[in-house]
């Protein structure tokens, strides 16, 4: 949906289809969202905030439930595992050990909050300067 240059929905740039019940998450969360990114947003989902948080919204981004959180760590866990050579290379050129930290991250699958250094980081993907996008 291209952006509306009318913001008389909410102050947000969100879509106006979206559904009602997805408003009160949208009111809560969307000013987290970049403004160039936010017509574009058609559902926010709050997920249980227990230390699988992260692994809980790729679930619900690939449209399972976000009790499937130890499913998509299995899966990058394989996925890591399988293609060893490749990620070592990648990853521990720009940061030497760093295949086995994020390994050591993702692989957690007790039923219990995960502590702090089982979370889900991207390390790569944060951006310096946030406050140029408010």
């Amino acid at each position: 949906m291209p952006p509306s240059d009318s913001l008389s929905q909410n102050e947000f740039r969100f879509p106006r289809n979206m559904k009602p019940e997805v408003l009160n998450n949208v009111y809560r969360l969307g000013h987290h969202i970049l403004p160039i990114i936010q017509p574009y947003v058609i559902n926010i989902q709050d997920v249980l905030p227990d230390g699988n948080c992260g692994f809980r919204s790729v679930a619900v981004g690939l449209g399972f439930d976000e009790s499937h959180w130890a499913f998509i760590r299995q899966q990058l866990l394989h996925e890591l595992d399988f293609n060893a050579d490749l990620y070592r290379y990648v990853f521990n050129s720009y940061d030497p050990d760093s295949y086995d930290v994020l390994r050591n991250t993702i692989n957690w699958h007790q039923i219990k909050p995960a502590p702090a250094e089982h979370w889900m980081f991207m390390p790569h993907t944060v951006c310096r300067d946030i406050t140029s996008y408010q």
